[in-house]
């Protein structure tokens, strides 16, 4: 997330970033849920949690969250590419695990720097990302997003999953419930 936050003039977050925005009935209803979220952030061991009320840094943060990909493809004079791998509640350790290998014995995208990689924790998805450098031929840069989408499939197919994003809450439900309790 280096390069959209550098474009930004904000700092380098210290570690992985998940964003949560909070609506409610009254700012009071979403301020209690955003304190509940981050004392649960906190439990689990993160190494930050900040709640951010100032709007104009909401948007910054957000828009050097949704840039990084873009500034690190542009700082690269390359390509960016990405995949879609879905996981199971059960899956989700094993499948980020893969996801963050993935690629690293694949002819072409073993070539490149580890995957830039981003998900949607609600959503149990991950984006592998990888920048294609400009210098890279057509075949390569071909043969590259082959692999992407290969691998790719091959993931889903493993935890017999697909993209969309949407949809899975009412196989999480029991999770939650078991790690955190009933909640209003």
């Amino acid at each position: 997330a280096d390069p959209g936050f550098e474009v930004q003039g904000l700092p380098t977050p210290p570690g992985p970033l998940i964003l949560f925005q909070f609506a409610g009935r009254s700012a009071s209803d979403a301020a209690d849920q955003c304190e509940e979220l981050l004392q649960i952030t906190r439990q689990e061991g993160a190494v930050q949690t900040v709640a951010v009320k100032d709007l104009d840094y909401w948007n910054r943060v957000w828009t050097a969250r949704a840039s990084s990909g873009p500034f690190a493809a542009q700082k690269a004079k390359g390509l960016v590419i990405s995949a879609e791998v879905v996981s199971t509640v059960e899956g989700l350790v094993e499948a980020y695990d893969d996801v963050v290998v993935m690629g690293n014995t694949a002819p072409m995208l073993s070539k490149l720097f580890p995957n830039y990689l981003y998900g949607h924790l609600g959503a149990l998805s991950f984006h592998p990302s990888y920048v294609l450098p400009s210098a890279w031929s057509a075949e390569d840069r071909a043969a590259a997003v082959a692999e992407v989408f290969k691998l790719e499939s091959e993931l889903n197919q493993r935890y017999e999953t697909c993209g969309g994003e949407w949809g899975q809450t009412g196989r999480r439900a029991a999770f939650y419930r078991q790690r955190y309790g009933e909640s209003n």
